[in-house]
This record gives structure tokens, sequence and C-alpha cells, in this order.
């Protein structure tokens, strides 16, 4: 049986493999997004600002194999 860390060290091997597709569908995603959230019932100022936020979205995506490693440990000694 393997054990918690051996467990975590090959969940952080797939998301580090994963993590440039992980990128091409956030990306591919956001104009889904933006169209979800318009349907909301937020104010136009809402939306818009959420609509505008679109580009810095894109810019500043990021994933941490270290914190979903950390919180997947934490989680998974529960």
């Amino acid at each position: 049986m393997a054990t918690l860390e051996e467990l975590a060290n090959k969940g952080y091997e797939n998301y580090k493999a994963k993590e440039a597709q992980m990128k091409e569908n956030y990306e591919a995603m956001l104009d889904t997004m933006v169209e979800n959230y318009k349907k909301t019932p937020f104010g136009p100022k809402v939306k818009a600002h959420y609509e505008a936020a679109k580009e810095r979205m894109r810019k500043h995506y990021r994933t941490d194999a270290e914190k979903w490693k950390t919180n997947w440990m934490k989680k998974m000694s529960l």
C-alpha cells in the first residue's frame, strides 16, 4: 500500500504534466464564462466589470502544484 506522501507525489506529477492543458482549457472557456455570467441576476455594472476583467484573468492565470499537494495531503489526512 502506498503512503500518503507517495500518493501525493504521484498526484503532484500528474498535476504538473497537465498544467499547460489546464491553462489552454481555461483560456478556451473565458468567453463562455463571460456569456454565462451575463445570465446571472447581477446588475449591469457588476457584469461589465466581470467582462472587463477577462483579459486580466487570461494574463494572471496560474497553477500552483505545491499548493495543490499541500491542500490535498491536509484533506486526505482528515
